[in-house]
């Protein structure tokens, strides 16, 4: 099995499994080389997942410079989005899987998380209506509240930026956090080793 691993920064990895490829989401383009299309071609399975984002900013709508607004549409909606046309133009349908990690912030909003929320729910609906249109396999699952950085940028927000900042700061303390070992092994287990998705929603206590 061949794991590419699309990254901002480029940490060298001594696996020859492993293949680093330094990619930007901020900034749009081409993520595949020519030489990565055909690796993708030529392979029996391709599991596509999608876990980057980006909280930030944190704050009421109003609050944001029109660059703010784009840097974070460009992570969260429109690098997810590239992703995966690129993919489904190039893998036969039958050999394609695409997972994305879920946030209850795709279908319900948060006090402060519009630009999350919204760039979450556009990834959500394009892979229901890539559902509709292909034979492809999908899932968005819902890892819960994951501890990554994104919890300790939340944790940091004044409540002006998001008034439920003291319930993320309990879930710290109580250790109600799952970790990022136990989702990825999750997810290998349920969506790579084997598809075992029942639903194109899925969301499972870990």
């Amino acid at each position: 099995m061949q794991l590419i691993l699309l990254q901002r920064h480029s940490s060298p990895v001594k696996d020859p499994h492993v293949l680093v490829v330094p990619a930007d989401f901020s900034t749009p383009g081409e993520y595949f080389s020519a030489s990565l299309l055909d690796t993708l071609r030529q392979a029996d399975t391709v599991t596509l997942v999608l876990c980057s984002g980006t909280i930030s900013p944190l704050g009421t709508i109003g609050s944001f410079t029109d660059s703010q607004i784009q840097n974070s549409l460009a992570v969260n909606t429109t690098a997810p989005l590239t992703l995966i046309n690129t993919c489904v133009r190039t893998v036969a349908p039958d050999k394609l899987r695409i997972i994305q990690l879920d946030s209850g912030a795709a279908y319900r909003p948060i006090h402060g998380w519009s630009l999350y929320c919204a760039g979450k729910a556009a990834v959500s609906l394009y892979l229901q209506t890539l559902v509709l249109e292909t034979p492809v396999k999908a899932v968005c699952f819902d890892p819960g509240v994951v501890d990554t950085g994104m919890q300790q940028t939340i944790r940091c927000a004044s409540v002006e930026q998001c008034r439920d900042v003291n319930l993320f700061k309990t879930y710290k303390q109580e250790h109600k956090l799952n970790t990022p070992e136990t989702v990825a092994l999750y997810i290998y287990n349920r969506y790579i080793h084997t598809w075992q998705a029942e639903t194109l929603r899925e969301k499972i206590v870990l």
